[in-house]
This record gives structure tokens, sequence and C-alpha cells, in this order.
């Protein structure tokens, strides 16, 4: 496998998992949001999707270094040394150019502070669509439990 398909590879693995550890740059980690009660609006608007992103400079969790050996076909020493290519020159990019779009998920940036920063593509996939309803108020309710 070459050097240029390893993105890929992690993407894959992102969308098995909810979770990836990207060399040089950090961890992405998707997170559900659950259904949210609009009250005023009454409706129920339907669960959704973020993806979160921490900056972690640990090494790459042993599941994930399994899985890219597995299917990139090389042994423990060339992925770590392919790896950390990519990572470098993702943040040599990164420095270059100010911003690297990462497989249609999002973008990642420096901020003012040189900090980097994942700035989401927002997909609006529509899962569910809303559930409507309606108030009820009832009068002389007796609440007790026999």
């Amino acid at each position: 496998m070459s050097f240029t398909q390893l993105p890929q590879v992690l993407y894959r693995y992102f969308s098995l998992n909810g979770s990836v550890h990207i060399p040089g740059l950090g961890q992405l980690n998707l997170c559900r949001i659950p259904a949210i009660n609009d009250f005023i609006g009454k409706k129920i608007l339907p669960f959704s999707y973020v993806i979160r992103y921490d900056r972690w400079e640990e090494g790459i969790p042993p599941e994930q270094l399994a899985y890219l050996q597995k299917h990139a076909g090389m042994d423990k020493s060339q992925l770590d040394e392919q790896l950390e290519i990519l990572g470098s020159e993702m943040k040599l990019r990164l420095e270059q150019e100010g911003k690297i779009d990462w497989q249609g998920l999002g973008t990642f940036m420096l901020n003012e502070n040189g900090e980097i920063v994942f700035h989401q593509k927002m997909n609006n996939t529509a899962t569910h669509a809303d559930v409507r309803y309606k108030h009820v108020i009832r009068e002389k309710v007796d609440n007790l439990v026999s």
C-alpha cells in the first residue's frame, strides 16, 4: 500500500469505529446528540451527530494500529514510519497552506494562536423528521397512585 492511501484507510477506520487518531493532527470522535424537545415549537427534533476534535499528543491506540497493519499490509515498523511521514507532511502542509480538507468531513486550520482547530463540514442529511405534538392541559387531575 502506498503512502497516499493511508488517509483513506484512516477514514474507513473512523467510519467503522466513530473515532480516529490522525498522526500529527489529533483525534476525531463522532458524538451522538440525543433528540431534543422543543417545547415552545411543539416538536421533538431528531438525534444528530457532531464530530469533536481533540488535540491528542499520545500514541495511536493499539486497536487502530492493528486495523491499519491488517488493511495496509505493512509490518509495525513500516507502518510507524509511514504514519510519521504522513503526520509531518500534513503538519507542514497545514503550516504552509493554513488549512487541510480531510476526507470531506471538515477542515483542519490554524487559529490566530497557531493552534490546530477542526471545523466540521455541515452535511445536513435528514435521517428522521421532526415529530409534532399538541400540548394537553388537564384540569382536576388526581395524581394518586393506588
